[in-house]
């Protein structure tokens, strides 16, 4: 099965015939919010999505076009000009059949400021979506589905939860993350705030609504925030990964205090945005370009390095869910790249890239569990989604000299909007 990129314009703030080509189209209708932040999240239907902008959430549901009309499609011209580079580049990017698009909700309080980032949660049949401002103060929305034909689904009920710093909000603008628990602790959910280098811990199923459980003091301003069970490592409970600043600090959560980092590295010697798990490794990259894999078996050991993977700064990292070798990397420019991590090391041949129309504004795979599936967005509005993602990697065939050479002027397996 070979990897499928389709795209579409989001009309709800560009219009229907908007040229997304042209500089003075596009108008800031996509507020830039913090570049390493992230305002896309998938759900447990791999076709819904969530794309948040300014103070408001947009549901958007794409529909793939059938076989015999992707065949259509090509043979009218109506699909998206793309160049492919390199004898075994990526497909063709095809339109949606249909992008259907919906508020979810918009300023729940007078206070609310930029959304920063959201996440998605499926639990117990129940749908939530969190949501945190540039002063960190949270929202969940419980969600339900819509009686209006018009809306792809409706908020059932909202809670709004203080900052990160146990008070009403923060004093200064700045990034803010949050992340729920994995699978084993779905009622969990950190939040954490850049200039207040504080992390809260909420418990969303406490008796009378959600309550903070405690705060935890950060060494240094928070960049980005995992939380996620590694068997592996000597934790059973689940598990924080921070980046602050230019160090990835570890909780344990069942810890109170400063006693609850039971690790603190120092990757690189500038910031750090980017955070994935894998497993029984950890990733991470940042300013440096430098993506640092660390193996928990081995007491947070180094195992890997990937140097220069991108041209400019790492903000997101995602192992794959079907390939443990493969991992995706996104820079805070207009490209994401798959490649064989263990084989890294600096090595141009060992990955595949895509480049969109402008910078993304957010990006994340799939929650399902066996499926490579990535949602994004970029600053033009234009919305991205891949289906087996892993498969956009071309293993290099060595006895192909063209492939080498090919590696080394540029990326390879690069599928580029036409500037035409």
């Amino acid at each position: 099965m070979k990897a499928s990129i389709y795209r579409g314009l989001l009309k709800q703030w560009y219009g229907d015939h908007v040229d997304v080509t042209s500089s003075s189209s596009s108008a800031n209708r996509i507020t830039p919010g913090n570049g390493h932040g992230n305002r896309v999240a998938g759900s447990n239907d791999p076709h819904l999505f969530f794309i948040a902008n300014g103070s408001s959430v947009l549901s958007v549901k794409a529909n793939i076009p059938e076989e015999n009309q992707e065949e259509e499609n090509k043979e009218e011209g109506l699909h998206n000009k793309i160049k492919l580079y390199s004898k075994t580049g990526l497909p063709a990017q095809q339109a949606f059949s249909s992008l259907h698009e919906s508020l979810l909700f918009s300023s729940p309080s007078p206070s609310f400021g930029e959304i920063q980032n959201i996440s998605f949660n499926f639990h117990k049949g129940q749908q939530r979506i969190a949501s945190i401002d540039e002063y960190g103060v949270t929202n969940i929305s419980i969600l339900d589905h819509s009686d209006d034909p018009s809306s792809l689904v409706s908020v059932k009920s909202q809670i709004l939860l203080p900052a990160a710093n146990g008070k009403v909000k923060c004093r200064e603008e700045g990034w803010a993350g949050l992340c729920f628990g994995d699978e084993e602790n779905e009622d969990l959910l950190v939040s954490g705030h850049l200039f207040d280098k504080c992390l809260s811990l909420f418990d969303l199923q406490a008796p009378g609504g959600p309550k903070i459980l405690r705060t935890q003091k950060c060494a240094n301003m928070l960049t980005s925030i995992h939380m996620q069970n590694i068997p592996q490592s000597s934790s059973s409970s689940p598990l924080l990964f921070t980046t602050e600043y230019n160090q990835l600090a570890i909780y344990d959560l069942r810890v109170a205090g400063y006693a609850s980092c039971i690790k603190r590295l120092t990757p690189s010697t500038s910031w750090l945005y980017g955070i994935g798990v894998g497993e029984g490794v950890v990733a991470v990259g940042g300013d440096s370009r430098t993506l640092s894999i660390y193996e928990a078996r081995r007491s947070w050991s180094l195992k890997a390095s990937w140097s220069n993977c991108l041209k400019h700064e790492i903000r997101g990292v995602y192992f794959s869910k079907v390939s443990k070798e493969l991992c995706f990397v996104a820079g805070v420019d207009a490209e994401v790249i798959v490649g064989e991590w263990e084989k890294g090391g600096g090595t141009a041949n060992h990955f595949s890239c895509l480049r969109v129309d402008s910078r993304w504004i957010g990006l994340c795979p799939s929650s399902l569990p066996k499926e490579d599936t990535i949602y994004g967005t970029t600053a033009q509005g234009t919305v991205y989604l891949v289906q087996n993602a892993s498969k956009m990697y071309n293993t290099p065939d060595p006895s192909d000299p063209a492939s080498s050479t090919s590696a080394l002027k540029g990326h390879r397996g690069v599928s580029k909007v036409d500037d035409e």
